[in-house]
């Protein structure tokens, strides 16, 4: 059987990302870190082989560093492939994460907020 990469990653042509398909991972990979990521994460799953033809892919693929890749805002369907974490987003500038006691810290840090003058972040789910 021929080796199908997308048994194993989706390549979002719009972004230039790279997505782990492995059902307990769905996570977006960075250009440098793919070999990496295979051999922590999924070394038990795929054997050598498969992961060299994931690799060999994937270096045929024009990838975006992740400083480089635009965080969606409102978005109202889920970004294909990727897993979904419940999380929060700023009002202020639209910043995500997934730990909501992140937000504080962002919050301070990048709108100099208090806890006096009320929260920018809402939790997002």
């Amino acid at each position: 059987m021929a080796f199908d990469p997308s048994d194993y990653v989706l390549y979002l042509e719009d972004r230039k990302v790279l997505i782990c398909l492995n059902e307990g991972c769905k996570h977006a990979l960075t250009p440098n870190g793919i070999v990496l990521h295979l051999r922590t994460f999924h070394k038990d799953a795929y054997d050598l082989c498969v992961r060299k033809q994931i690799m060999d892919y994937a270096n045929s693929l024009t990838l975006s560093h992740p400083s480089e890749v635009r965080v969606p805002v409102d978005v109202t369907t889920p970004i294909e492939g990727l897993r979904i974490h419940n999380g929060w987003q700023c009002t202020q500038c639209s910043d995500v994460g997934p730990v909501f006691e992140a937000a504080r810290g962002h919050c301070a840090r990048e709108h100099n907020w208090s806890s006096m003058r009320g929260n920018h972040a809402k939790a997002k789910f």
